[in-house]
């Protein structure tokens, strides 16, 4: 999933965590948290302000976020259209589209 959503600190933690989720990975937020600050992985990630409301990370260089979507997955592994779909509907679950209201009006003369 840090691959498929691209170089840098761009995933939100909270789009993250609802989408593995989805994925069939529950996890929670404090466990979540403490996976990321492995110093085994930690060392791959770009994070911005871990910890808060407004915390989002991703894969540190594009080279490691090439040799990850080129490789084949693992049996079991999602594919990348199954994550970009999983994050779709995750970014809907978070940020529901307003409703838009339609006004009827009577016919216009010119």
């Amino acid at each position: 999933m840090l691959a498929a959503s691209g170089t840098g600190p761009l995933l939100p933690f909270d789009l993250f965590h609802g989408a593995i989720g989805r994925l069939g990975y529950p996890i929670t937020r404090g466990e979540l948290h403490a996976v990321l600050g492995d110093p085994d992985l930690r060392r791959l990630l770009d994070r911005t302000h871990p910890g808060t409301s407004e915390e989002r990370f991703g894969l540190f260089h594009q080279t490691l976020t090439d040799h990850l979507t080129g490789r084949p997955l693992d049996e079991g592994s999602p594919r990348a259209q199954e994550v970009h779909g999983v994050l779709t509907d995750t970014v809907e679950e978070l940020a529901p589209r307003p409703r838009t209201l339609l006004v009827a009006t009577g016919p216009t003369r010119c």
